[in-house]
């Protein structure tokens, strides 16, 4: 992982059908989806961070499904 990565704070609920996928280090509380500089398309994906400045961005949860296929990359580009 790169310098200044963070590995803490992540959370995974359970449901009877689909998961919850979280952030709670940093004191976030979540995820926000932001629109690029020109304002749209693609959308970054941030921790809602105390502080940060996210008013052009809509927050959203997370949701998962089983995986049991081996590791899976732990980053997007």
């Amino acid at each position: 992982m790169p310098s200044g990565s963070i590995d803490a704070g992540f959370t995974l609920t359970q449901g009877p059908h689909f998961g919850t996928f979280g952030f709670t280090g940093l004191g976030a509380n979540g995820f926000v989806a932001c629109p690029t500089v020109n304002g749209t398309f693609p959308y970054q994906i941030f921790a809602n961070v105390a502080g940060g400045n996210f008013v052009n961005c809509l927050g959203f949860d997370a949701l998962t499904s089983n995986y049991t296929e081996g590791a899976a990359a732990y980053q997007y580009i």
